[in-house]
């Protein structure tokens, strides 16, 4: 089974904004495809088992608990050049993924963000690997988490802000930060944050050669601490 949901000139909301939405899922047997016009709000579960797709024409896409791709692509888009964004809000709805952090936003397999800010309070976490093309900012807000198990490449055309005890980093693959085209981004700001491609024994033959490999290209780069080290 699947699920497909057009709005043509209008919205789409998951769940609501406050009360009781343990009971409030939007699940399929195979993928999801959303497409909205105006803005696109999950307060509730978003869960496909195959490919996952989220779509605002117009607007941004708002997620306050749990988005969830399956084993193949998923792919959310808010291109809009002046409300286009994917915007990760860690301050709704406290919800349990796996036993780990809340407000999560997991995606299994490989990811695609297209949008023209992005802008992360919770944990985005995807298996393999994770791409982003943002045509403006990346705001990897505190205490935030940006993790491929695999291959991390944020393409950015503005700036990247890490924020105080955010991480961005890959577990067995190659980090790289740079420009949609592959050329320098704006900025990049590491604010009391974390940036690392860590490079574990996997087994990924294709990708052994760069495991590990951290890549910024940046016109201006602050490595900076806004905290006071312990001693």
């Amino acid at each position: 089974d699947y699920i497909r949901l057009t709005a043509n000139n209008g919205s789409i909301t998951n769940g609501v904004a406050s009360g009781d939405i343990s009971d409030i899922h939007l699940i399929a047997g195979s993928y999801i495809t959303l497409l909205a016009d105006n803005i696109i709000k999950n307060y509730a579960t978003i869960s496909a088992t195959t490919d996952l797709s989220i779509t605002s024409n117009n607007n941004a896409i708002n997620n306050y608990a749990t988005i969830r791709g399956g084993s193949g692509t998923t792919t959310i888009t808010a291109t809009n050049t002046t409300n286009g964004a994917f915007n990760n809000i860690g301050t709704g709805s406290k919800l349990i993924i796996a036993n780990e952090e809340v407000n999560r936003t997991t995606f299994a397999h490989l990811a695609t963000i297209n949008a023209t800010n992005l802008n992360n309070d919770g944990n985005i976490s995807v298996k393999n690997d994770l791409i982003t093309n943002i045509t403006n900012d990346l705001n990897n807000n505190a205490s935030a988490l940006i993790w491929a198990g695999r291959n991390l490449t944020l393409g950015v055309n503005h700036n990247v802000n890490n924020l105080m005890g955010a991480a961005i980093y890959t577990e067995d693959g190659a980090l790289r930060i740079q420009s949609i085209a592959g050329n320098k981004i704006n900025q990049l700001t590491n604010s009391s944050g974390e940036i690392i491609s860590y490079g574990l024994n996997g087994n990924l033959a294709d990708n052994a050669d760069t495991r590990g490999n951290l890549t910024i290209k940046a016109t201006t780069l602050n490595n900076i601490r806004t905290i006071d080290a312990v001693d």
